[in-house]
């Protein structure tokens, strides 16, 4: 059973963005695809609690979300919301103009 929440975006890479939704794949990105300079900041240790906290059933999904948007805006990768609304069809448009 997936834990969900409130979409986050997210940069994977120079200008890819994935979609994190739900607890298990915020977990995921805090184990296995955080940036290396921000891995076991207080931020992210946090964030990784609260993730399992969540999927144990502990607190809230949008209480895993908040710790992870947290996180995420300290190690560089969330996405502006500004551009996180937008498809990903109209940002690559842009760039050919």
């Amino acid at each position: 059973m997936l834990h969900r929440f409130e979409p986050v975006h997210v940069w994977e890479g120079h200008g890819i963005r994935r979609v994190i939704s739900d607890v298990e794949r915020a977990a995921e990105w805090l184990l296995e695809r955080w940036p290396p300079a921000f891995k076991d900041t207080p931020a992210q240790l946090a964030a990784r609690m609260a993730c399992l906290d969540a999927w144990e059933g502990k607190v809230a999904a949008g209480h895993a979300r908040t710790a992870f948007v947290v996180a995420a805006r300290e190690a560089g990768i969330l996405v502006p919301e500004e551009i996180a609304v937008r498809p990903t069809r109209e940002l690559s448009a842009q760039r050919w103009k």
